[in-house]
């Protein structure tokens, strides 16, 4: 086991030393880009303590395949991150693509999947209502009187998840005989 972080850092974590840092996907509708931003700048430490490689359609180098490497980048995430807006919601790409994908890799192989309640949306009427989602009360971000700290909440539920997934202590679903 190694410590990750050692320098006093509040992200630091007791993880096995040959661990791979979580692949995480961020799913969000285009229009909510400057949510996608604060995302990235909240989980700045966990990047930088190697606990998480965050992936979205924003790497995508010019020229390449889009649709295949959103497909090859969800087939290997350990967490998907969806930016739960209306947008998100209206969005034909994140809801009719990237969400059935995930909703099926989370029931063959216990994906996870963060719902991060950005904007009001009617999430009990919606496939991802069945998820637990941050920030933890489902308040959604922009009701908060100080956003960053709704961001800080998401940060540490992701962490949590990251240290559940590297430490093994993660419920797969159960194959029925």
């Amino acid at each position: 086991m190694q410590a990750i972080g050692g320098t006093g850092n509040e992200w630091a974590s007791t993880i096995p030393a040959e661990a791979r840092p979580c692949r995480v996907f961020v799913s969000y509708a285009r229009v909510d880009e400057r949510y996608r931003k604060r995302l990235d700048v909240h989980l700045a430490p966990l990047v930088r303590a190697g606990l998480i490689e965050v992936w979205s359609d924003r790497t995508i180098a010019a020229g390449a395949d889009w649709e295949r490497d959103i497909q090859r980048e969800l087939a290997t995430a350990d967490i998907v991150i969806l930016l739960v807006t209306p947008n998100f919601v209206a969005s034909a790409h994140c809801f009719e693509r990237e969400l059935p994908v995930a909703m099926r890799r989370h029931a063959d192989d216990g994906l996870r999947i963060l719902p991060v309640h950005v904007k009001s949306v009617d999430h009990a009427n919606l496939p991802i209502g069945r998820f637990q989602g941050l920030p933890t009360d489902l308040r959604p971000i922009s009701a908060w009187r100080d956003a960053d700290d709704a961001w800080l909440q998401v940060a540490t539920g992701v962490r949590r998840a990251t240290e559940e997934i590297l430490s093994g202590h993660v419920t797969k679903p159960s194959v029925a005989g």
